[in-house]
């Protein structure tokens, strides 16, 4: 996996994916201090569950019974609470037993006694976004071979081949750079938003085997030289051209206001218009809505060309 790749994915995975949005919704409603503790309030699993549930229709989450699993398993949780993907040994033994204990258990935390290997992926992932990547059937098939090779065992494996993903990733990021490893890794996430190496690894594969159609499409959709431009030129020389693309996709309001904010961001930097003036240009963008256009173009005059 090259870093253009993933970086193409996750600007498709927003364009096409309309369930999108949930996701960053339920981020921002989660509390993530009451998380710390073992005995975790109603509020925040209701959150989590309702998250859950306008993702997947299907998921019939015990709420009680989630509570009490996750005080079973919170000891494990804070021994990986500061573990990121890329930090991870999933060579040690112990780290791999509680991966597997944690799955295993959230796996079973529904009223039908179904192991719902899927929605675990998704719980485990809000509870850690640093650390575990989600997946799904298609996803499963694609990298595993089995849509239905789903315990944790196989999650394990998974992870693992994801490990060898990331390494590619890096190496990529490092081409004809001078980045370091974890540096390289900063960047990419920024230029997304501030999304986890994790979730956007999660993006990558989402868009080749759950949506390979839309992400070709995104990609023929694109101008040929623009393309030429990000897959060739080293990260560095590219930097402000990802931003454009990654954060003006005209189908997404959201992504155009993150990127207008990240113009903000950079003129404010640069020194071209104080804090003052930021906020200024904040408020337009919302009370005059035909003016963004020539807002966006305005700054990128300023910052970019």
């Amino acid at each position: 996996m090259r870093y253009q790749d993933l970086l193409l994915a996750h600007g498709a995975f927003y364009k096409y994916e309309k369930r999108a949005k949930f996701y960053d919704e339920y981020l921002r409603k989660k509390n993530g201090s009451k998380w710390l503790s073992p005995d975790l309030p109603d509020e925040e699993v209701n959150k989590l569950f309702e998250f859950i549930k306008r993702w997947d229709y299907h998921f019939r989450g015990d709420e009680k019974k989630f509570k009490e699993i996750y005080h079973k398993i919170h000891h494990n949780l804070m021994e990986l609470k500061d573990e990121s993907f890329y930090t991870i040994d999933l060579s040690l033994k112990k780290t791999m037993l509680s991966i597997k204990r944690i799955f295993d258990l959230i796996a079973s935390c529904n009223y039908e006694g179904r192991y719902e290997s899927t929605d675990a992926s998704k719980i485990i992932h809000t509870i850690n976004p640093k650390l575990f990547i989600m997946w799904d059937r298609n996803i499963r098939k694609g990298i595993l071979g089995s849509e239905n090779i789903q315990y944790a065992d196989y999650y394990i494996i998974f992870l693992q081949k994801m490990k060898n993903e990331l390494r590619e990733l890096i190496s990529s990021c490092r081409k004809n750079d001078n980045y370091g490893e974890e540096e390289s890794l900063e960047i990419i996430e920024e230029l997304c938003g501030g999304k986890t190496i994790a979730k956007l690894i999660d993006e990558y594969n989402y868009m080749t085997y759950t949506m390979p159609t839309e992400f070709s499409a995104y990609r023929r959709d694109i101008r040929s030289d623009i393309l030429n431009k990000l897959l060739n030129q080293p990260l560095s020389k590219t930097l402000a051209l990802w931003k454009k693309q990654l954060f003006s996709d005209r189908y997404s309001k959201q992504g155009q206001l993150r990127y207008f904010i990240s113009l903000l961001d950079e003129a404010k930097k640069k020194g071209l218009i104080s804090a003052k003036e930021w906020r200024g240009y904040r408020s337009k963008w919302d009370k005059n809505p035909k003016d963004r256009g020539y807002l966006i173009s305005f700054f990128e005059e300023k910052v970019i060309l």
